[in-house]
Order: C-alpha cells, then sequence, then structure tokens
C-alpha cells in the first residue's frame, strides 16, 4: 500500500497501529463497494464484513457497525437512540463527517469522533473485516467476546454524570475550585469561567444538562461527546457554568456554555460561509467566536441564567463578533438573543441531516441589548 494511492487507508492504518491492534491493513485488486463483493474477495462469510453505514439522528451523524448479512432496522435504531427517526446520510454528508467515501467508510480515522452503534451478530465471527477509509482497502479485528456496544453505550448515560458505581455523587467544586467568579446572580446561584482541565473531567455532566434541555436521549448525548471534547482544543476555547447552591453547602452544574474562535476546515464555520452571501460572510465571519453551545437544565430555567451565561461567554473577548445558530422559531432562545443585539444573517437554512430550519444569528462585541432591563432579569 502506498500512501499515494490510499492516503486514508494509511491513516487508518497509523491509527490502528498506535492502538496496538492485531492485522494490517490490506489492498485488494479492486473496489469492493458491498459485503458481498468483499466477502467473495477475502473467501470469508458476508456475515465476517463489519460495514460502517452512517445514518444521521436529529441533526448528528451515527455510525452503525453491522453484519454485512444484516439489513439495518432504522427503526429499532431509533429506539435505541431514543429519538423519534434515523435516516441513511447522503453521501456528501458521509464524507463530511468522515472524510471518507462510501464503500470504504472505516470505523476509525474520522475528523472528529462519531457516536457508534455495533451489531453483536459479528462477535459470532473469529475475524471480520471492515473498510480501511477506501473501497479497495480492508482490515481485520476480532470482536468475539465484546460486551455489545450499544448496550454498553445506553447503560452507560443512564445515571447522572459525576456518580461512581457505588451511587454517591460526585460534588460538583465548591465556589473556590469552580473557577472565577464572573458576574452577580441571584442569590444561591454564581456564573463562573471554567477552566479547560475541569470542564473536560466534568464533560458528561455538562452534556446531561445539554440533553435534558433539548430533549434528547442519552445515547444521543453519549454520541456528541466526542465532539465536545475535541472542541476543547479548539483556538480560543472558552466555557463557563451556572453553579446553583445544594443543601449539603456544595455546588451542583446547573447550566454551561462554550465557543471557540471559527475557521475554515470546521464544519460549523463551512455550513455558515454557505448559507451567507459573499458580503455578509466577509463582514461577519473572519476572527469570529462561535457561541457553540448554551443550555439551562429544565429545572433552572426562566431564572435569567441563559442570559448571564452568554454575557459571560462573551465578556471581554478579542473577537469583533460573536455567531451562532439557532432553530428558526418563536422560542424563548431566539428572542433572548435578539434582545441582546443578535440581528438576522440567515433565515430558513438547513443544516445536512437536520430537517428544522436554522437562523444564524451575529452581534457585535461587546454585546448590546437592545432592551437593557431585560438583560437584568
Amino acid at each position: 500500500m502506498t500512501s499515494a494511492a490510499h492516503p486514508r487507508a494509511v491513516e487508518v492504518a497509523r491509527l490502528l497501529h498506535e492502538a496496538g491492534a492485531p492485522g494490517e491493513v490490506r489492498v485488494l485488486p479492486a473496489e469492493v463497494r458491498t459485503a458481498a463483493a468483499a466477502a467473495a474477495e477475502l473467501g470469508v462469510p458476508v456475515g465476517a464484513i463489519a460495514n460502517s453505514l452512517v445514518f444521521v439522528a436529529v441533526g448528528q451523524p451515527v455510525l452503525v457497525l453491522t453484519s454485512g448479512a444484516h439489513r439495518v432496522d432504522e427503526a429499532k435504531v431509533a429506539e435505541l437512540l431514543g429519538v423519534p427517526e434515523v435516516r441513511r446520510a447522503p453521501a456528501e454528508f458521509v464524507r463530511e463527517v468522515t472524510g471518507q467515501p462510501i464503500g470504504g467508510v472505516a470505523p476509525v480515522g474520522h475528523p472528529e469522533p462519531i457516536g457508534t452503534l455495533v451489531d453483536v451478530e459479528l462477535a459470532r465471527h473469529e475475524q471480520v473485516w471492515a473498510a480501511a477509509g477506501h473501497p479497495a482497502t480492508v482490515f481485520p479485528s476480532h470482536l468475539r467476546g465484546a460486551a455489545p456496544a450499544h448496550r454498553r453505550r445506553t447503560r452507560r448515560g443512564r445515571g447522572r454524570p459525576g456518580r461512581p458505581r457505588s451511587g454517591r455523587r460526585t460534588p460538583s467544586p465548591r465556589r473556590r475550585g469552580g473557577g472565577r467568579h464572573v458576574t452577580n446572580t441571584r442569590p444561591g446561584t454564581r456564573i463562573a469561567e471554567l477552566p479547560i482541565p475541569w470542564f473536560r473531567d466534568h464533560m458528561h455532566e455538562a452534556l446531561a444538562i445539554y440533553g435534558l434541555a433539548m430533549g434528547y436521549d442519552s445515547a444521543v448525548v453519549a454520541g456528541r461527546y466526542g465532539y465536545a471534547i475535541q472542541h476543547t482544543d479548539r483556538p480560543g476555547f472558552r466555557a463557563v457554568g451556572a453553579f446553583a447552591a445544594t443543601d449539603d453547602d456544595a455546588e451542583q452544574l446547573v447550566g454551561f456554555g462554550y465557543g471557540y474562535e471559527i475557521a475554515p476546515g470546521q464544519w460549523w464555520h463551512d455550513q455558515v460561509r454557505a448559507a451567507l452571501d459573499r458580503r455578509t460572510a466577509k463582514r461577519w465571519m473572519p476572527g469570529a467566536f462561535e457561541v457553540c453551545e448554551l443550555h439551562v437544565h429544565p429545572d433552572a430555567q426562566s431564572r435569567g441564567l441563559g442570559r448571564q451565561l452568554l454575557h459571560a461567554l462573551v465578556a471581554d473577548l478579542p473577537h469583533p463578533v460573536a455567531l451562532l445558530s439557532t432553530p428558526d422559531a418563536d422560542t424563548k432562545a431566539f428572542r433572548l438573543y435578539h434582545a441582546d443585539g443578535f440581528v438576522d444573517l440567515a433565515r430558513g437554512y438547513h443544516f445536512p441531516g437536520d430537517p428544522r430550519p436554522f437562523a444564524i444569528l451575529g452581534a457585535e462585541l461587546p454585546l448590546h441589548p437592545q432592551d437593557p432591563a431585560a438583560a437584568n432579569t
């Protein structure tokens, strides 16, 4: 195999080697884009071919690693994920989220981690074969004895983040350890800037709030974890959290927000660039800060914490503007952004894989709320 022939396969081979996986990437005489063709070329049962199929669930990619002898039951996948619908991803979306073409998608080597479900029937085979980033490349793997991945993933998300197996809650940091106090809040709550190591350590806790606020099942939330961890490495990353006092004189995370500087090559940046006309993109995108996530636990909503998190997140930033996307509907969040000075840059935009229309909003920094009194509610 040469890097000039199959650079994606070379990357997959490198990752497998670093992980200590046995076996090597094999280059086949011709492309094999179906499980049957791969099985015939390798001389193995079609059930021993592990197909990496990409689906879309609530706008997020989900990879299903399934036996070549099976067809994916989309209704069953949706049930496992706790979402209303799962659909096969179009070819351009597959290449965008995996960096690999349909027929050659490997279970590894993607630009960002993708939540994955594994067909338990693959464990019946001593050795299975999966594509290695190109339709003419494959690699062997051993799954026998492995626990069902979709069951591991689903169970892991059932409990509250931060709870060890004993069932005792790991306390959120007290005021001295939760970051710099950045805003005044009503008694019993505070907003703090979160150190990146702390935020990474408490990512499951933050994403549980994300799931509750958005109405997503724990399996969908688990699929978001890899993306969020990768985001913490992006230039200009910043996170803030809202903490509420508990009865045991500790604190609990009840809301969070984070963002970073956008740049070409990032999925959201490239989607927004396609949505905006040339003049608008030139005016708003260079050096912009993306408000990537901003969520408050349902039990702590309607207290002004969302607005306080937003203001804390973008306070004193060295960026000229802040950008964000939000469902294009008359929601509390949409009204909040408009009240705080965000303006419409695009309306009714559809991100790949999500049927909902979105609005793309921008605001000059520092924020200039249209209704100063509302900012203090």
